[in-house]
């Protein structure tokens, strides 16, 4: 498996049973000499519960080097995914080498996603320069993998901390000379908070995200104290496999994914994209489908007046206000854009009258008084919102909870 790629490193921060640093590294002629002596599962597929650390990555390498079959999980998971394989007919999956994903990304629902195992690690080419990277996505999700195996055939190194610390990130990145940032938006948004040190970000050359759209708040603080630093938006990784973005040369927040009808698809403004070849198969419901040929991602679309268009929001994220479709982004962007409010979601909450109602958790500057921000949010929304997208319900709160996969 290793055979094509140039010498690499991956180095491992945890803490001990006193809660000091541990470093370690592992290269890859120790992955290939560990995975020789490991012994895989006789199984026809397993769950597979993989952490950041260097025994599970030879557990992990070993399953994809011998083409056994595995559903990558994480241990909150596992249980579910378990009670998945055990209601669903799996014989016609058996005989293939396949690697699935637990994923809830596109409908909503909970759903395996299983890729060839052979067409899946072909796509990752020796890179003409080492990739860098420090990646903040848990490791049972499919950003995660690509990183990693990205990083593998780059010849680079990767960093990856057992226990994810947003403001301790300035420290590995600046330590270990980090280029390239993998995270969400909402983690982004933990690490450049007030507190962040941007002195020590002078290695990075590029910070990707996905999973979620980037605030705009958020993307002109990154672009105001890094501007060297290129910004990308990782798309899809789960079915579509990170399809190629075409960006509108006026205006880069507009793009395309490749080229329409071949690529890519709109439906009732959401967007569809073709399936990618690796794609096979589709637990949902406790039946095994065949991938379809076009992929509802659930996300809509606006365009702009060259034919671009851009993610707006998704269509289960939507609220019903009056018969009238509002979406939650739009609205976070706009409060996003009073100094007082350092975070915000919105979302809606069932209505007997209009059928649903506008809410948002505020989190607040540490100097704002909550009865004074409430009436100045309000007068603000006024004049940049729609009536029916004006919140009827503002709580304060400390923190926007994230979910285990790091995300609102």
């Amino acid at each position: 498996m290793f055979d094509q790629f140039p010498k690499n490193k991956i180095i491992f921060i945890d803490s001990n049973s006193e809660g000091k640093e541990v470093v370690s590294a592992i290269s890859v002629e120790a992955f290939e000499a560990a995975i020789n002596r490991s012994k895989t599962t006789s199984e026809s597929m397993i769950p597979f519960v993989i952490r950041p650390s260097i025994a599970s990555l030879v557990d992990f390498f070993s399953l994809m080097q011998s083409r056994k079959s595995c559903i990558m999980c994480s241990k909150y998971d596992l249980e579910y995914v378990t009670k998945m394989m055990e209601a669903t007919n799996l014989a016609g999956l058996k005989e293939e080498a396949l690697i699935g994903f637990f994923t809830s990304a596109t409908t909503g629902k909970p759903t395996i996603v299983f890729h060839d195992i052979s067409e899946f690690i072909a796509r990752f080419k020796p890179g003409v320069r080492p990739l860098h990277s420090i990646c903040f996505y848990k490791p049972d999700h499919i950003a995660f993998v690509d990183v990693l195996l990205s990083t593998i055939a780059s010849g680079g190194s990767m960093v990856l901390q057992e226990h994810f610390n947003a403001l301790k990130a300035f420290d590995d990145i600046q330590r270990f000379n980090i280029s390239h940032l993998f995270a969400s938006p909402s983690f982004l948004n933990l690490m450049f908070s007030d507190a962040a040190d941007w002195t020590k970000l002078k290695s990075l050359k590029q910070i990707c995200y996905g999973s979620e759209l980037l605030p705009k708040t958020l993307l002109a603080k990154i672009k105001k104290n890094l501007p060297e630093v290129s910004l990308k938006n990782i798309y899809a990784t789960t079915q579509a496999l990170r399809p190629q973005i075409n960006h509108d040369a006026l205006d880069a927040t507009f793009y395309k994914f490749g080229e329409e009808g071949l690529h890519y698809r709109i439906e009732n403004d959401e967007l569809y994209l073709r399936r990618p070849a690796s794609l096979r198969y589709l637990i949902k419901n406790d039946q095994v489908l065949e991938a379809p040929d076009w992929i509802a991602t659930g996300d809509m679309v606006i365009f702009n007046t060259h034919g671009f268009y851009k993610i707006v929001g998704r269509r289960s994220d939507l609220i019903n206000v009056g018969g009238e479709k509002i979406l939650p982004k739009h609205i976070e962007d706009i409060l996003l854009e009073l100094a007082e409010v350092k975070d915000v979601k919105v979302y809606g909450e069932p209505n007997a009258i209009l059928g649903e109602i506008v809410c948002a958790d505020i989190v607040s500057s540490a100097h704002s008084i909550p009865s004074v921000l409430k009436e100045k949010i309000r007068s603000f929304a006024v004049q940049k919102l729609k009536p029916e997208e004006m919140p009827i319900k503002i709580n304060f709160v400390t923190e926007i909870r994230l979910s285990e996969r790091l995300k609102r």
